[in-house]
């Protein structure tokens, strides 16, 4: 009963307490304070803020403890960033400059300097100057390793023509003041030939001589008659060649313009340019050499020749024949033009052997033209910038080129156009040999760089080389508005392709020629040029003879890679003069 009441009473003031408004006051005082709540904590928490937005002080960094005059340097050293970045940057330089150098010299690279040309040529010039002796001949052969070499009894008169040909080249080279654009280096001056040309010339013109004896005329009908270059043949006649007679007239008439006309009369020159003609087969080839009776005194002669013949030094009467026309000059209508007596029968033979070569390539797909550099060559002369040639203000109107037979006539557009198509092919074939040599003939860093041929001879790669750098002369560097819109694109784009491609083969070849020069000071060859460059492979007995004649230095060697280097210097000099 008791526990009953007690339970009652309880309820009744539970009952009382929810009557009561709720005090919410009541309730907070109530409250037991939170720990982040105390004054404590809302004081850390206001610099705690403020620490967020204040700027972090600077780290403090431990420096080497250094007695002494050095502690001030090095704690001033040390605090610098950027001059502890130089020193890493510059030790690695060193370090990568050590590394290239040792990579060359594992390799053998060798880090070349482009050669400079016109000391080359000068160089060259003296040597050749040097080795003429006071008879006029020049010293054939000399060996840049220091052995001796003894000249052979019978001289080479042709070689001959060629060094003097190649000597009148220089002498015009200096004239023309192709040094004018680049300052002399101490002690390289041009050279002075002028005494080796005249005792060159005199002992060359005193070789040639009249077969027939009852004959005192220059000129007559009869090709026996004829001043020019006449030997014995094997069987006993008089053999004269036409490749011996065109350079012997090419170089005479430099060597006349190189002295100023003081070298040559007008009348041997004649003599040899109708020698010339009368070889000259009706299709405008040319026979390659004429044997005479010694005994006859008649006109009748046995002539040999074949294609191949003819056709391989073509060039060289091509050559001198032109040069004849420009010499031996004709008045008509009181305007001076170019010799017709020579330039008619020089323009007959480039129609000749292009239209020869068109119509064995026609019959022969697989036929592969020859490298017919000194028909290039000869091109150079005739279609180069400012010619005589084929300039139609420096010919009459009624100036007109035909066949033999007179039933074609030529328009001067035809014969450039149709010159052009053949020296197209004919450097081609030059470039295609070249780019199908192996690697080491187009790694900079072999021995062969440059070398336009297996072998790389140096009279074979010159040769190639004038023919290239004859072809710059003439070949478009730039295509005009003008010829943009003559519909020709094609063919101009294939021109300016070509270009190009000389332009490499050319400054390659140009880097091989100047390695073959001998330049050190002390050697007797110095200036001369040597055969090649490294020996042949030898696989056989035979095979080893030319590898023991690679260091000669033979006079016509010498000649002609000066002239292929007078010839690519004159190139870069109208490319930078044009640029």
């Amino acid at each position: 009963m008791v526990k009953a009441v007690s339970m009652e009473n309880e309820t009744i003031t539970l009952m009382g307490e929810a009557e009561h408004i709720w005090d919410e006051s009541l309730m907070l005082r109530n409250r037991k304070q939170l720990a982040y709540e105390t004054p404590e904590a809302a004081e850390e928490k206001d610099s705690h803020v403020s620490r967020i937005f204040e700027k972090p002080p600077k780290p403090t960094r431990s420096r080497p403890i250094f007695d002494g005059a050095a502690r001030g340097w090095t704690e001033t050293f040390m605090s610098s960033k950027r001059q502890q970045s130089l020193v890493i940057w510059l030790l690695l330089i060193f370090l990568a400059a050590i590394w290239t150098l040792r990579a060359h010299s594992l390799h053998k690279h060798v880090l070349k300097k482009p050669p400079r040309l016109g000391h080359r040529i000068r160089l060259a010039a003296r040597y050749l100057a040097d080795s003429c002796r006071e008879d006029g001949k020049f010293r054939y052969m000399a060996r840049a390793g220091g052995g001796e070499h003894v000249d052979s009894e019978k001289y080479d008169l042709v070689h001959h023509a060629w060094v003097l040909s190649a000597l009148s080249q220089y002498a015009l080279y200096e004239q023309g003041g192709e040094d004018r654009l680049k300052k002399e280096h101490k002690g390289d001056v041009p050279v002075d030939v002028t005494k080796a040309l005249l005792n060159s010339a005199r002992f060359i013109i005193s070789e040639l001589h009249v077969p027939m004896q009852q004959s005192k005329s220059f000129s007559s009908e009869r090709i026996g008659d004829f001043l020019a270059l006449w030997s014995s043949s094997m069987d006993g006649r008089l053999e004269a060649t036409t490749t011996a007679n065109a350079m012997i007239l090419s170089a005479l008439i430099l060597a006349d313009k190189a002295a100023g006309g003081e070298v040559v009369d007008l009348r041997i020159l004649q003599s040899l340019g109708n020698f010339l003609v009368e070889m000259q087969r009706r299709d405008g080839l040319f026979y390659r050499r004429v044997l005479l009776d010694s005994s006859s005194s008649s006109s009748s002669s046995s002539v040999q020749a074949s294609r191949e013949e003819v056709c391989g030094n073509m060039g060289l009467p091509l050559f001198a024949l032109l040069l004849l026309s420009d010499l031996d000059r004709e008045t008509a209508n009181g305007v001076a033009c170019p010799g017709s007596s020579w330039l008619k029968p020089a323009i007959r033979g480039f129609m000749g052997i292009a239209r020869e070569e068109e119509r064995v390539r026609l019959s022969n797909v697989h036929h592969k033209m020859s490298t017919h550099y000194w028909v290039v060559i000869a091109a150079g002369e005739l279609l180069r910038d400012g010619s005589p040639y084929l300039n139609q203000s420096s010919l009459p109107q009624w100036y007109s080129f035909t066949d033999h037979w007179g039933s074609s006539e030529w328009s001067i557009e035809d014969v450039k156009e149709t010159i052009l198509n053949f020296v197209e092919w004919a450097l081609e074939s030059i470039l295609t040999d070249f780019e199908v040599l192996p690697s080491s003939h187009h790694d900079r860093d072999e021995e062969m760089f440059g070398a336009l041929t297996p072998q790389g001879e140096c009279f074979e790669t010159a040769q190639r080389l004038r023919a290239l750098v004859s072809a710059l002369s003439f070949l478009p560097r730039t295509a005009s508005d003008e010829q943009r819109s003559s519909g020709n694109n094609d063919v101009l784009s294939s021109r300016l392709l070509l270009r190009s491609r000389v332009e490499r083969a050319a400054n390659k070849a140009t880097e091989y020629l100047s390695s073959l020069q001998v330049q050190s000071p002390d050697n007797p060859c110095r200036g001369g040029f040597m055969r090649a460059k490294s020996k042949r492979q030898a696989r056989f007995p035979w095979q080893e003879e030319p590898n023991q004649h690679v260091d000669d230095v033979r006079m016509d060697f010498v000649a002609d890679a000066m002239v292929a280097l007078i010839g690519e210097r004159r190139s870069l000099l109208d490319k930078y003069v044009s640029a």
